[in-house]
């Protein structure tokens, strides 16, 4: 590749925002891990081109290899959205059979379907909490439908995977690409060694005790009773900051997604509640106090918590300590799962809409309480009247009724 070429690609690269910031980060990684150069350009992408240009002209001998890659990182898929996907893992394979697993498998480049997977880095090991880990580029191609050949590359990109042997639980996070997750999936039991078992929330609505005998959303049942119980439990603050919700049986508006700050006491969100509409996915923004080295400072992340399809937890923060969001997501999914067929969910979460989320009151009724409270002020007749008289001209439907 001509630098010329890359140039262009570069630049066109670079008029994405949202993933602006994520390529600078792949490129400076590149650099460090593969030059040796200590480099920081600060989110300046004039800064990184110069370096790139500079860097090519001072080592012509690996100019083109050089271009080659930096080229593949800027054709990467990249989005600011991290999903995280986690299944149950069922597998009599210990530590070091995972360990072997991975190298044998992704060490050289694994072709499966339209797919592409290889080792991008090391694999990492923690003998305490019994977590492997690794990152794997992918590259996935267009399939000829006649022929059934691979034609030409789509698209390219990185997951990480995480087998948590002491929960049993497997971890597929950073690639916003759906359809990679569920390739990686395929390819990871095709073998029948390692199980790993998916989790749909509403597919095992139907187990909740009781979600028959209440005119409120199971599910919605179950993130109230997160929200106001399970995540305070693990000691965060908890902040609202969008919800979506649908209800099929509605004449008009079947979805809504709501924003904004404090939503929970938001009079529009208690009423889509009271009628019974289903949480589809809600952002939340978790704080915490923590201590590092005897000094406190603010924990602060914030993620969506999607029912629809699989269970996913999406993080908008890059920078998160792996370890802390995998502990995040571990603990929700099994809070989740617990709630499901915790025999009291249903009475619980019920019983904490009526005393936190009481039915807001309709607006007739509140005209009507107005007018109570301004008749009894009045002591003259003709008053009584003028007051009387406003009302029904001015609500005529809301006072239809009492005529």
């Amino acid at each position: 590749m001509d630098l010329g070429n890359f140039v262009r690609v570069y630049n066109l690269k670079m008029k994405n925002n949202l993933s602006k910031g994520l390529r600078l980060n792949a490129i400076e990684e590149y650099f460090s891990e593969e030059l040796g150069h200590d480099i920081d350009f600060k989110g300046d992408s004039d800064k990184c081109l110069s370096y790139i240009v500079e860097t090519i002209r001072t080592d012509e001998e690996n100019g083109e290899e050089i271009l080659e890659s930096l080229y593949n990182i800027l054709t990467e898929t990249f989005s600011n959205l991290d999903p995280n996907y986690i299944y149950e893992l069922e597998t009599d394979f210990t530590e070091e059979n995972i360990l072997d697993y991975l190298k044998r498998n992704f060490k050289k480049t694994n072709n499966f379907g339209p797919f592409d997977f290889i080792l991008d880095g090391e694999i990492s090991y923690d003998n305490v909490k019994q977590t492997i880990s690794c990152r794997l580029s992918f590259e996935e191609f267009h399939i000829d439908l006649i022929t059934n050949n691979r034609i030409n590359s789509a698209q390219k990109g990185r997951i990480n995977i995480t087998f948590d042997l002491m929960r049993k639980k497997f971890i597929s996070s950073n690639a916003s690409y759906e359809k990679v997750h569920n390739s990686l999936y395929n390819l990871i039991t095709a073998s029948g060694k390692i199980i790993l078992r998916k989790f749909y929330v509403l597919k095992r609505e139907s187990a909740m005790k009781n979600r028959n005998f209440t005119d409120y959303s199971s599910i919605t049942l179950l993130a109230i009773k997160l929200l106001y119980e399970t995540i305070p439990s693990m000691g965060y603050n908890v902040t609202l900051e969008s919800i979506l919700f649908t209800n099929l049986n509605a004449t008009k508006v079947q979805g809504m997604k709501m924003k904004g700050t404090d939503l929970l006491s938001a009079e529009e969100v208690v009423q889509r509640i009271h009628l019974g509409d289903k949480v589809q996915s809600m952002k939340i923004t978790l704080e915490k106090i923590e201590k590092k080295q005897g000094r406190e400072f603010l924990f602060q992340t914030q993620f969506t918590i999607d029912f629809r399809g699989k269970l996913a937890f999406i993080f908008l923060d890059q920078n998160l300590n792996e370890g802390k969001k995998l502990d995040i997501c571990v603990s929700l999914y099994e809070s989740i799962f617990a709630l499901i067929y915790d025999d009291k969910t249903v009475e619980d979460a019920s019983k904490l809409i009526q005393n936190k989320l009481p039915k807001p009151k309709s607006i007739d009724k509140i005209i009507k309480e107005i007018k109570n409270e301004v008749l009894d002020l009045l002591t003259k007749k003709e008053d009584l009247i003028t007051v009387e008289k406003y009302f029904l001209e001015k609500y005529p439907t809301t006072f239809s009724a009492d005529q």
